[in-house]
């Protein structure tokens, strides 16, 4: 039984996708949609850094996704 590589353009592009896209642009909705449900559950005061804090994940989330390549026909 041999080792099994996958490719490292491969492994990237699933580490950008799923890791940094996917769960960044979920952070970033759960930050800017339940922004004071959130803050309560952490002990923070609601008073609009988390909506920035989700703002910022989407656009890393996006990033990610944009990096990723998956969408792309190339």
């Amino acid at each position: 039984m041999g080792i099994c590589f996958v490719p490292l353009s491969l492994a990237l592009a699933w580490m950008f996708f799923l890791p940094v896209g996917i769960i960044f642009i979920f952070s970033g909705f759960i930050y800017t949609v339940f922004a004071n449900s959130t803050a309560q559950s952490l002990g923070w005061m609601s008073n609009g850094f988390q909506k920035e804090i989700g703002f910022v994940s989407w656009g890393i989330g996006a990033a990610g996704l944009v990096a990723s390549g998956m969408g792309s026909d190339a």
